[in-house]
């Protein structure tokens, strides 16, 4: 299924889809050499883990933190294949063609975000301690998180593709 759809929507493969497959995938016969924690040097198997350490704002791996935590702790299914699915993407990293920063990692963000929500989800559950509700907790917990990538979003202009938080 995948073959024939990646035909049907690539144009460029119908004249001969064999001899232009192999063609595109061996254009890549070189290691790109990238700006990696301040130098440029060839790519290693870390470079997408430790991108997203220092383009992730900071507070967020709190709650992410916790999140993988209650993942661990739990016996879902479903939990541990997003926590897979947040994770697997970085095996992409001992690939030979290492570049441009996250963007060829965007999909780990949607299974970051479930973590980051089972996280304050998590805390939401212990401020029922405090006599506060776990609804209003996550609630206000939330606002905070959104009030807090509001103003990281606004410190940054004009530098929008070029954030690094506060570990850089």
């Amino acid at each position: 299924i995948v073959m024939a759809t990646a035909y049907i929507v690539w144009p460029w493969l119908w004249p001969d889809p064999l001899g232009r497959l192999g063609q595109s995938l061996s254009h890549w016969d070189y290691t790109p050499v990238e700006y990696f924690l301040g130098q440029t040097h060839n790519s290693t198997p870390i470079y997408y883990v430790v991108y997203l350490l220092v383009t992730t704002p900071l507070l967020l791996f709190i709650p992410l933190a916790l999140g993988i935590y209650h993942v661990a702790r739990s016996a879902d299914a479903f939990k541990y294949a997003v926590l897979l699915w947040f994770v697997v993407p970085f095996g992409y990293g001992f690939s030979g063609f290492l570049q441009g920063g996250m963007r060829y990692l965007l999909m780990v963000y949607p299974p970051m975000a479930i973590l980051i929500a089972l996280g304050i989800s998590g805390l939401a559950v212990h401020a029922e301690k405090l006599k506060i509700s776990r609804n209003k907790a996550f609630a206000g917990l939330t606002a905070l998180a959104l009030a807090y990538l509001l103003f990281t979003a606004a410190t940054i202009s004009p530098y929008y593709l070029d954030y690094y938080n506060g570990l850089t």
